[in-house]
């Protein structure tokens, strides 16, 4: 994350800061980056839900995210790691491009740091963000473009099977 612009709600702080602190409890590993991630989330610029743009990258959002070297793009919900499911593309934000996603905007271009390498991922859309969404009758109609081009759709809330459309 880059230090001079990320933004996250101060609800997302406070229950970010209860996570880590688990993290340390049952010694989660690696340690150093849960270390790396609480100190960007110290430096993060916090405001209230309402004061969250539209288009930054909050907890339970649903993003489109392109790998700038492959051209792969891939949608993901951002969630807390004992809600993360990979096979349903639900990322944990203690996930190397989970923490490089976190409180960016559309637009992007964020570092993450993987065990292959460090790869360029480009914030592509906010499919859904619960702070500008969850007054609209379904956050998930905000995906279905998404979803239909890509044969899924990843909900933060639900385990979901992969299903491929024919078209």
């Amino acid at each position: 994350m880059s230090k001079s612009h990320t933004l996250v709600t101060r609800n997302d702080r406070q229950r970010l800061g209860t996570m880590l602190a688990r993290a340390y409890a049952v010694a989660f590993d690696p340690r150093d980056q849960v270390q790396r991630f609480e100190s960007e989330l110290d430096h993060a610029h916090a405001v209230e839900e309402e004061g969250i743009p539209p288009d930054v990258v909050t907890m339970h959002s649903i993003v489109d995210v392109m790998d700038l070297e492959s051209g792969e793009s891939v949608t993901y919900a951002l969630v807390y790691p004992e809600e993360a499911d990979i096979a349903c593309n639900r990322i944990s934000i203690l996930a190397p491009l989970g923490q490089a996603i976190f409180g960016h905007s559309v637009g992007e271009v964020v570092t993450a740091m993987t065990p292959t390498g460090e790869r360029w991922i480009k914030i592509a859309a906010l499919c859904f963000q619960p702070e500008r969404d969850s007054a609209k009758p379904s956050g998930a109609e905000a995906c279905s473009r998404v979803a239909r081009e890509r044969g899924r759709i990843a909900h933060p809330g639900r385990r979901q099977h992969q299903s491929t459309t024919v078209s």
